[in-house]
């Protein structure tokens, strides 16, 4: 037997039956803590780039329902600008052509992805300047929409007494409305990355000097409505 082998011996009879090695314990305990740790730690990564991802895909979301309220919106004043051109023709020539009249078409827009983002929380997560951006463009959508009830009542509530009167109302309604929504388009266009309108405060000089006479006989009908 060598002289490592004895001293090994001699440990293992000095050392007590039973005994605790403490040294073990300390590096199975520091070993057993780190592995929790880790395990907590991957867990927790795990989750923020699950949240990352969810606030990333709510984002998302709500940057293609704006384009495409966006894109709902460009139809209905494209459909709100032949309406006034095709009303102020047959007033200004006394046309007997029909005035197609198709109501007012509220643009049909949405807010599912922005209510869903605010349900779940996801928007509060959002950075600061992008959602209040968002907020600004929704609003500007919610303007339009009112813009279009406050007319929608006034249909209901007032009959105008000729075929003048109402042309006359039509026109006015849908100027109103074209204004609004290309107020909002504009606003929208650039943060959304999308071509705005050529922009009604433009393009109505134009009309109205094709049709001079139209305008005396706007006043009249809607002298008519009061």
């Amino acid at each position: 037997m060598d002289s490592e082998d004895v001293a090994t011996a001699t440990q293992t009879a000095d050392q007590p039956k039973g005994s605790i090695s403490w040294t073990r314990i300390i590096v199975e305990f520091t070993a057993i803590v780190f592995g929790v740790l880790l395990g907590l730690g991957l867990n927790e990564w795990r989750t923020s780039a699950r949240d990352a991802q969810s606030i990333q895909d709510a984002e998302a979301a709500i940057v293609e329902e704006l384009k495409a309220n966006f894109s709902t919106l460009m139809a209905a004043r494209n459909y709100h600008e032949a309406q006034y051109r095709e009303a102020i023709r047959i007033l200004a020539t006394d046309s007997s052509d029909y005035f197609d009249y198709r109501g007012l078409s509220a643009p049909n827009t949405t807010r599912a992805a922005l209510d869903a983002a605010i349900a779940t929380g996801r928007f509060a997560s959002i950075p600061g300047d992008n959602a209040r951006q968002y907020m600004r463009l929704y609003n500007e959508i919610d303007e339009v929409r009112e813009t279009e009830r406050n007319y929608s009542r006034a249909v209901i509530g007032q009959r105008p007494e000729s075929y003048e009167g109402f042309l006359g109302f039509a026109i006015m309604a849908f100027s109103d409305l074209l204004y609004a929504e290309d107020d909002a388009l504009y606003k929208m266009a650039e943060p959304l990355g999308m071509a705005p309108p050529e922009g009604w405060w433009s393009i109505k000089p134009t009309i109205d000097s094709e049709y001079p006479d139209a305008f005396r006989k706007l006043t009249t009908g809607l002298d008519e409505m009061d």
